[in-house]
C-alpha cells in the first residue's frame, strides 16, 4: 500500500469481502441540498496497481484542489464502468432539511445513497459499512463510525470526493439561475460576499430558511 488510507482499508479486507465508505457534504452550507455518497471498494480493488497509484493523493475532499477532485471523480467513473468499484450519490432537499433539521437530513441522504448501492449488490455478500464521524442514531444499517474518517479511510475519502464533486456541479448550475449569489464560487457557504448578497436581495428558493434567518433579521434592523 502507498498511503495510510489505503493501508487502513486493506487491513479491513481480512474480515470482509466488500467495504463501503459513506460521507456527506454541504451540512454547513446556507443553500442547496446536503449530498452523500456511498463508495464500494471490492477485495481486488486494492490489488490493482493503477488504482493504488491514482489514489495516492486522495484524502478529505476539502483538502484537495478542485482540479484534483474532478480528476479523481473522472477516474472513479472509469473504474465504475470497469466494475472495479461502485458508488451511489443521493441528496436530501432544502425542504427536507427544513422539516427534519440538518443532522437528520444528512442521515437520510446517507441512507438513500447506501440503499441505492446495496440494491445493485448480491444479497449474500459480507460487507463492512464505514461512516465519517460519530455513530449515526436511528440509521437503518449496521455501521462502524470513524471520527475524521475522510483522512483515515480511502473508501470514506473517495465518498467525500464524489459527494463534493456532485454537489459542486449542482451549485454551479444554480449559480447561473441565481447570479446574485455567485453559487458557482461559494457553493452556498456563508462567505462575506454571499452574506452581503442576502442582505441586498433576500433569500432565494434554494436557501435554507433556518440557516439564513439571523442574516435576514439584521437586514430589517
Amino acid at each position: 500500500m502507498k498511503t495510510l488510507l489505503q493501508e487502513h482499508d486493506f487491513k479491513l479486507f481480512k474480515r470482509t469481502d466488500c467495504l463501503i465508505g459513506i460521507d456527506e457534504v454541504g451540512r454547513g452550507s446556507l443553500a442547496g441540498p446536503v449530498v452523500a455518497t456511498a463508495f464500494l471498494l471490492k477485495k481486488n480493488t486494492l490489488e490493482d496497481v493503477e488504482f493504488l497509484e491514482k489514489t495516492v493523493q486522495v484524502r478529505d475532499s476539502k483538502k484537495m484542489s478542485v482540479k484534483a477532485r474532478e480528476k479523481t471523480a473522472l477516474y472513479m467513473q472509469a473504474c465504475k464502468e470497469a466494475d472495479l468499484i461502485d458508488f451511489e450519490s443521493a441528496e436530501a432537499s432544502v425542504q427536507e432539511i427544513k422539516e427534519r433539521n440538518i443532522l437528520n437530513a444528512a442521515t437520510l441522504a446517507m441512507e438513500r445513497a447506501l440503499k441505492g448501492l446495496l440494491n445493485r449488490m448480491q444479497k449474500d455478500v459480507h460487507l463492512i459499512v464505514l461512516v465519517d464521524g460519530k455513530p449515526l442514531k436511528n440509521f437503518l444499517y449496521e455501521h462502524e463510525a470513524i471520527i475524521g474518517g475522510d483522512n483515515q479511510s480511502l473508501s470514506i475519502a473517495l465518498a467525500s470526493v464524489m459527494a463534493k464533486v456532485n454537489r459542486d456541479q449542482y451549485m454551479t448550475q444554480q449559480g447561473q439561475k441565481f447570479p446574485h449569489f455567485q453559487f458557482d464560487r461559494n457553493k452556498g457557504y456563508g462567505t462575506k460576499a454571499h452574506r452581503q448578497s442576502l442582505l441586498e436581495h433576500g433569500a432565494c428558493e434554494i436557501h435554507r430558511e433556518s440557516f439564513v434567518q439571523k442574516i435576514l433579521k439584521s437586514r430589517q434592523t
